[in-house]
């Protein structure tokens, strides 16, 4: 009998333990994890539901209503509804239940809302908010610089070491989600600041037992919290005079879609300032990581686009069409694409042939032919050479008995 004490301090604490360790989720996705499980496990408590195996999807669903009377989030249910799922699954994995009682729940779609961004004129505004003739005045800088100028999240920003500076190259490596590591390309203004604040701020700020070569540290020479980076950049930005919702991840989202619009593909890492893409510059690209995916920072930056396409009247691009390229000429087919003229407008349809690649022979393999064949003639030599050899034996006894059998 599985009790509800005995998941709280065993069982849930395994899966906790399996999250982290197996899926490598970052620490605070656990507690996230924990925190809405355990809401869930407090409200069949206060139920007097004691057996996990007594758990129904009616219950779940009840669950999920109550919710929603208290005025939570259709993406906040998802989430809860997500980690009940996953949690459920693996106690029935375990075989700790007899039955997954979330698995007939489907998870609803929750409706997508764009982000909030700034315009290139209000960013500028609170990256230089803050007055670098003061100590942390100079040091905020470097970070609203750094944060604005690599598109970094919260948890990356306050975790780059002193290790992960490569300014030769102009590149740094932050560890993202996953604990996946990603080099990124930085511009020169936070290059600047960043070395301002490495020569004048930190030497006095550092405390060699307590700092663990992290980069920016508060008064007690510690690494800065996340609340630490929200509170930087609420100050700055109600100094700016900034009026819109914000908050740190609105620095990403903007980043993305100030290099959108100066017409970076956002499917490789530009190796230039976002400002400078904004102003038109046109600086040389390198790859970055995936090249497709139409979530994250590329996706909500062209779903932003494409909507303000849309308000103007014009034409949005056409997802292409999948066509099987066999036909009655075998191995080849033909596919058709539309030349756009030199201002934009469709031109007439052309069609290219596509040559279906051939399967490579490997080089080994004439080799190996070569060596069974030889292997076979020297087997078939030998299967002839014995009936000769026992013919002849037979021929010598046979004459040395003077021909009598």
């Amino acid at each position: 009998m599985a009790m509800i004490d005995l998941v709280q301090n065993q069982f849930l604490q395994e899966y906790l333990a399996y999250l982290k360790f197996e899926k490598n989720l970052s620490p605070h996705s656990v507690d996230s994890y924990e925190s809405d499980i355990a809401k869930f496990l407090n409200n069949l408590k206060s139920l007097n539901i004691l057996d996990l195996n007594e758990v129904r999807s009616k219950i779940i669903s009840e669950y999920f209503v109550s919710l929603r009377d208290l005025g939570i989030s259709s993406s906040s249910s998802a989430r809860y509804l997500s980690a009940l799922k996953g949690f459920f699954k693996y106690l029935s994995s375990q075989e700790y239940i007899e039955k997954d009682p979330a698995e007939i729940l489907s998870t609803r779609i929750t409706e997508r809302k764009l982000p909030a961004i700034l315009s290139f004129i209000e960013i500028n505004q609170i990256i230089e908010a803050p007055d670098t003739s003061k100590i942390l005045g100079l040091r905020d800088r470097a970070i609203l610089e750094l944060f604005y100028s690599c598109g970094l999240r919260v948890s990356e920003l306050i975790n780059i070491k002193l290790s992960d500076l490569y300014f030769e190259d102009e590149v740094i490596r932050v560890l993202g989600k996953g604990s996946k590591q990603r080099i990124i390309p930085i511009g020169s203004s936070a290059v600047h600041w960043i070395n301002e604040y490495l020569k004048i701020v930190r030497p006095s700020l550092e405390k060699k037992l307590k700092s663990e070569n992290i980069i920016f540290l508060n008064k007690r020479g510690t690494k800065l919290s996340r609340m630490g980076i929200w509170k930087i950049v609420d100050r700055y930005v109600k100094e700016a005079g900034i009026e819109k919702e914000f908050h740190p991840h609105t620095f990403r989202h903007s980043f993305a879609t100030h290099l959108l619009e100066g017409g970076a593909d956002l499917r490789r890492a530009p190796r230039r300032e976002p400002r400078r893409a904004a102003q038109g510059v046109d600086d040389p690209v390198r790859p970055l990581g995936r090249a497709r995916g139409g979530s994250g920072l590329a996706g909500h930056a062209a779903r932003r686009r494409l909507r303000a396409d849309a308000a103007r009247g014009a034409r949005l691009p056409r997802r292409p069409q999948r066509r099987s390229c066999s036909n009655s000429r075998g191995d080849r087919g033909e596919q058709a694409s539309r030349r756009r003229g030199a201002d934009g407008s469709p031109g007439r349809l052309r069609r290219t042939t596509l040559m279906h690649p051939q399967p490579q022979r490997s080089r080994k393999e004439p080799i190996m032919f070569k060596q069974a064949t030889v292997t076979l003639i020297a087997l078939g030599c030998v299967a002839l050479l014995i009936p000769m050899t026992l013919a002849n034996e037979g021929v010598r006894e046979f004459s040395a008995a003077g021909g009598k059998l």
